[in-house]
């Protein structure tokens, strides 16, 4: 299939599964918005050729940061919608979660496994704000952080992932 089919795909697939593990695993009995946007793919054989080998977080800090990157993903429209819902009375927070799987793979993922990083064993003053350059559709630039290493940060990742284990993950 093309690669828009493949997505097509993997979004009828997965969306319903994220949706339902957010609502009744991660988020139960929370009142939430849920926005599932297009699976991101990288990989040989990808529109995102290459995989995101350096220490980083998607997005940035700050709302402010989100709202840049969603102008450079979407359009000011777009990233002007979800800053004026953001700063409604009713909304207590916004989060991003990533769920991250290998799905291209037949079997365990044996190249490049994903590994992240406790959120409490990071001090903010080791978070370095960085811009991507020609990455997004729009060729803004986008958000995201850097991570200054220290002796006492943890760690973990995940050798061996198949297509049946997610990693659910806050990003922002």
């Amino acid at each position: 299939p093309s690669a828009a089919e493949a997505n097509q795909d993997v979004v009828r697939t997965y969306h319903p599964e994220c949706d339902a593990l957010v609502r009744s695993r991660l988020l139960p009995g929370r009142r939430i918005e849920l926005y599932q946007g297009a699976p991101a793919r990288r990989g040989p054989g990808t529109p995102n050729p290459f995989y995101g080998a350096g220490v980083h977080q998607d997005y940035g800090l700050l709302p402010e940061d989100f709202q840049e990157s969603l102008e450079a993903f979407a359009t000011p429209g777009v990233a002007q919608g979800w800053r004026d819902r953001f700063d409604q009375d009713d909304v207590a927070g916004f989060m991003v979660i990533d769920l991250w799987r290998p799905v291209d793979s037949e079997g365990p993922l044996l190249h490049m496994p994903l590994a992240v990083c406790e959120p409490r064993s990071v001090r903010v003053e080791d978070c370095v704000p960085l811009s991507l350059l020609e990455f997004s559709p729009t060729g803004r630039p986008t958000n995201q952080l850097g991570l200054r290493r220290q002796p006492d940060q943890r760690w973990y990742y995940y050798p061996g992932m198949t297509r049946s284990e997610l990693l659910a993950f806050k990003n922002f």
